[in-house]
């Protein structure tokens, strides 16, 4: 068994030797061709042109010359450009030698030349290739991506902006409610009773920076007001005792006068009661804006241009895009008088 295998190897081997032999003179014969010989004489001393004429010669004159064929294919390929013509020599010894030691070079060659082949025409009558488009395409998918990248961030930040304008809209439609609830002219015609809890909670930002400011101011316009009402007592006595038809026994018309009491801690309510009553001081004329001077606050304002305090809720809803929601201005802010 084991010397009927080897028998038949070395048969094998005899074979394929004889075939390889009998290529090899074939190439040999083919090569000695005279014109074969000469076109390669002029390819070797970098005559190309010369070349190619030559072995279109031979070729034309025996086409099953395969050695003549590929020669002439790879000069048409590198030297003259000319695809087709390289492409169709090339299919043409694959045909004649599918098995040669040159037959894997000529499918390579081939390849190439179909790509050159497409470059050309696409170049030729304005057609973008597919390497072209493919390029084009991943350059456009990468734009793509870094574009979707940043579209995915900003849908972030647009989504945090939504969040925190709604949070903005809620607070300020409360904002609104609360001045709204202070606003109304029935509340400013009597006491306004706030719990000392709902007090801390409500104004806890705005009446906690500015308590002292406000006490200090609720007890200038006591003293200013027992100042005027003092005065306005003394000017009606004048008057009266001057006053020759008069008569001697009425007697002098007293305007009772507060007495000041000391400076002591009130309540919340009480402090309440002054930011939102009215005052005795009548108004001045109005201008339509004001700039804000050293001292002045909200609550001085308002007493100054309408006569009560309570309308230093009406003065900073008209500034509520420079003025915060408590009151607090500065020296030479301009705002408007509504």
């Amino acid at each position: 068994m084991k010397n009927l295998k080897m028998m038949m190897a070395l048969s094998m081997m005899m074979t394929l030797t004889a075939c390889d032999y009998a290529e090899r003179r074939e190439f040999e014969k083919e090569r000695s061709d005279a014109g074969y010989q000469a076109a390669m004489a002029e390819y070797k001393t970098g005559r190309l042109d010369a070349a190619v004429d030559g072995l279109l010669k031979v070729v034309k004159r025996a086409p099953l010359n395969s050695s003549a064929r590929f020669q002439l294919a790879c000069l048409q390929q590198d030297h003259v450009k000319d695809y087709p013509a390289a492409y169709c020599n090339y299919s043409e010894y694959l045909l004649q030698e599918p098995s040669s030691d040159k037959a894997k070079l000529a499918v390579e060659r081939l390849a190439l030349c179909e790509k050159d082949m497409a470059k050309a025409l696409a170049k030729k009558y304005g057609i973008v290739s597919s390497a072209a488009i493919a390029e084009e395409y991943q350059r456009l998918e990468s734009e793509f991506k870094r574009v979707s990248e940043i579209n995915n961030a900003n849908q972030k930040e647009l989504s945090e902006l939504r969040r925190n304008m709604a949070n903005l809209t809620a607070e300020n439609e409360r904002l609104k409610k609360h001045i709204k609830s202070f606003g109304e002219e029935e509340k400013e015609r009597e006491i306004v009773k706030l719990d000392k809890n709902a007090l801390m909670n409500e104004f806890d930002d705005g009446l906690n920076d500015n308590r002292e400011e406000v006490k200090s101011e609720i007890e200038e316009l006591r003293e200013e007001e027992a100042e005027e009402r003092t005065d306005l007592s003394e000017d009606i006595n004048a008057i009266r005792e001057d006053d020759a038809g008069a008569s001697e026994e009425a007697p002098p018309i007293k305007v009772e006068t507060p007495v000041a009491t000391p400076k002591v801690a009130k309540s919340k309510d009480e402090d309440a009661a002054g930011i939102f009553g009215k005052s005795s001081r009548a108004p001045i004329e109005k201008p339509e804006t004001y700039v804000v001077q050293d001292g002045d606050t909200l609550y001085k304002i308002a007493i100054k241009f309408y006569g009560k305090s309570s309308a230093w809720q009406l003065i900073r809803e008209a500034n509520k895009a420079t003025i915060s929601t408590d009151g607090r201005v500065k020296v030479g802010q301009t705002i408007v008088l509504p």
